[in-house]
């Protein structure tokens, strides 16, 4: 099916789709990312509603099944207002791109971004030469919306995880890690866990702060801790990063006072793969970032 048949098949489904999220709505799961599919934007000689055809097709098979809530789009939306847009309709996420013609088909540059903070979480490339293609982007892009907003595995299984000590050589050790690790840039994403949003955005404060005092260059990314490489990777490379910290607030102590940790992963960004899980103890938010970061940039134990 060429392109003239995908868009022949896209205006006949516009007014199925809208029904169709209308009843999902009702019955959608509330811990469900909610996303809105805007058009695509058209490249080349590509026909004008070539975009707001692919976008159609996209967004019901995305709602396929539901896990993924799909919000309608604006008639008026364009890429100025795409950020407003989502977050007006209650979108944590949207999913937008390019098309352009490719070999009697076309080539689709796929975004998903963060409705927060405007910045791309996700991408990809494909061609596509009929609406099943388009399907199958639908399906890739279901899942990495599912991967991205999917909670942090569970450690309970894992036994405990390496804690931070504060013996001379552990001192020592530490100050010769960070030595090796000075200027590099890493990536703090969001904090997951127990608490407040107060006291984990406290917790990531505490954690960048904690590693500039060991020399690492940290930045904070807003978006949630990405699930798998290529996640890792879109991060990373949008904030320049050489590793990405993932961490976990846990608090046995409740809202008002703090004794608990802060668990945090390191991640390559070249691979997405995770170099090292630790966790940091203390009676205050602070401390545990403190016995964190330095647990992240202590060397690896010896092998016996």
């Amino acid at each position: 099916m060429h392109i003239a048949r995908v868009r022949a098949l896209g205006a006949s489904l516009v007014v199925a789709l809208l029904l169709a999220l209308g009843v999902r709505g009702a019955f959608a799961d509330t811990a469900a990312p909610v996303v809105v599919v805007f058009p695509f934007q058209p490249n080349g000689n590509v026909p004008e509603k070539m975009g707001e055809q692919i976008a159609t097709l996209l967004a019901q098979h995305i709602a396929d099944g539901g896990q993924v809530v799909v919000k309608a789009a604006p008639a008026a939306s364009t890429p100025k207002t795409f950020q407003h847009d989502a977050q007006a309709a209650g979108a944590a996420y949207y999913v937008t791109g390019y098309v352009t013609p490719f070999a009697g088909g076309v080539s689709l540059v796929e975004y998903v971004v963060s409705a927060r903070t405007g910045t791309a979480v996700y991408s990809a490339t494909a061609t596509a030469g009929n609406a099943t293609d388009i399907e199958s982007q639908a399906y890739v892009l279901k899942q990495a919306l599912l991967a991205i907003t999917a909670p942090p595995p569970s450690t309970a299984d894992a036994g405990p995880a390496p804690t931070a000590t504060a013996t001379p050589a552990a001192a020592a050790a530490t100050r010769e890690a960070a030595a090796a690790v000075a200027g590099q840039r890493w990536v703090v994403v969001e904090v997951g866990g127990g608490g407040d949003a107060a006291q984990r955005t406290q917790a990531r404060q505490a954690l960048i702060a904690s590693l500039k005092g060991k020399g690492v260059v940290a930045v904070a990314d807003d978006d949630p801790a990405p699930e798998g490489p290529a996640l890792a990777r879109v991060i990373c490379e949008q904030n320049g990063g050489a590793r990405l910290v993932a961490a976990t607030l846990r608090n046995v102590r409740g809202a008002r006072s703090f004794d608990g940790s802060i668990d945090a992963t390191l991640l390559d960004c070249a691979t997405g793969a995770a170099q090292r899980t630790v966790s940091g103890s203390g009676r205050s938010v602070e401390q545990a970032a403190q016995a964190a970061a330095s647990a992240l940039v202590a060397p690896p134990p010896k092998r016996r």
